[in-house]
């Protein structure tokens, strides 16, 4: 996975993040969008290290999502998907305020266009709730919706499937597998 870094100087934060892009991405069309970066990869200076990418996947949440899409019934890696969060800057000395947020969903909203996804995942309630805030998460976790009239599936986090039992995992998987059939 390659890290795209963005040019958006909107919120002023400290470090800014397009997402990350697998080779195979532009074949699959793929947009899995989580609600932002884990603040753990700052705390420990992942960034400074290692890189943005290579954080993620070393993360329990980009191990769980990478099994997710491995599982036999999808093939998927990755490198298949493209991976961004709704909120995609990080401050070291204080939290995003509401003027932050709508910046940077004006600018998922740019990236949906110019990506062109076939299909949008949106991962956990934080995520869901910054592109349907008057919906309720729990109500339409597994469900479909339209955005920029692309199909976008409603799920768990990564963070929570690591929690979950097999049966819910598989369920996932199910979900998943229908969405992109």
């Amino acid at each position: 996975m390659k890290e795209i870094k963005s040019k958006c100087k909107r919120c002023k934060s400290d470090y800014c993040s397009q997402g990350l892009k697998g080779i195979n991405v532009y074949s699959r069309k793929l947009l899995f969008t989580a609600h932002m970066i884990d603040e753990r990869i700052f705390q420990e200076d992942l960034l400074g290290q290692i890189g943005h990418h290579r954080a993620f996947l070393m993360s329990a949440s980009g191990k769980a999502l990478a099994n997710i899409l491995s599982h036999e019934q999808l093939r998927l890696t990755l490198e298949d998907i493209y991976f961004t969060n709704i909120f995609k800057g990080f401050f070291k000395n204080r939290k995003p305020k509401a003027r932050d947020y709508r910046a940077c969903l004006a600018e998922f909203e740019k990236q949906v266009k110019q990506f062109a996804p076939r299909l949008i995942v949106l991962m956990g309630s934080y995520a869901f709730n910054s592109v349907f805030p008057e919906e309720n998460f729990d109500d339409n976790l597994g469900r479909q919706f339209l955005y920029q009239d692309t199909p976008t599936l409603v799920t768990y986090h990564p963070s929570t499937i690591l929690k979950m039992p097999m049966y819910h995992r598989l369920r996932l998987v199910d979900v998943i597998k229908s969405s992109l059939n």
